[in-house]
């Protein structure tokens, strides 16, 4: 169970949990399940370990860890500078939500991808 302060860490269990860490910086841990890990605000640290994950970090800037299995991380306009830690390209995923709109009327959104060497930076979504 989370508090709106900053909490040590908060653990799942071995079944599908949804972890909310609501304020404050927290540090979240899943397990076995596939859980659905949020962050809230403040600066969280996520970790997803075993099972097919869900991250939101929320707002501020949190550092998600994927762990095991194939996790889904949320992005929307305006959380903060997220940054993933073991992201498995063959098998995880990246989701772009749009909240907010450019002055066209496009979602808008900014990733930054460092893969080994090249930094690439953006400001367009993948429709892939």
């Amino acid at each position: 169970m989370a508090t709106p302060g900053d909490d040590v860490t908060i653990f799942s269990t071995i079944i599908a949990d949804t972890i909310d860490g609501l304020a404050g910086n927290d540090q979240i841990q899943g397990d076995r399940g596939d859980d659905l890990l949020n962050g809230g605000s403040g600066n969280d640290l996520i970790f997803g370990e075993e099972g097919n994950d869900t991250f939101n970090g929320g707002v501020s800037d949190d550092i998600l860890i994927g762990g095991e299995g194939i996790d889904t991380f949320f992005f929307a306009a305006n959380n903060g500078a997220d940054r993933i830690e073991d992201f498995e390209i063959a098998s995880d995923a990246i989701a772009l939500v749009a909240k907010r709109r450019s002055p066209g009327g496009r979602p808008e959104f900014w990733l930054a991808l460092q893969l080994w060497q090249p930094l690439v930076v953006g400001s367009s979504v993948c429709r892939c």
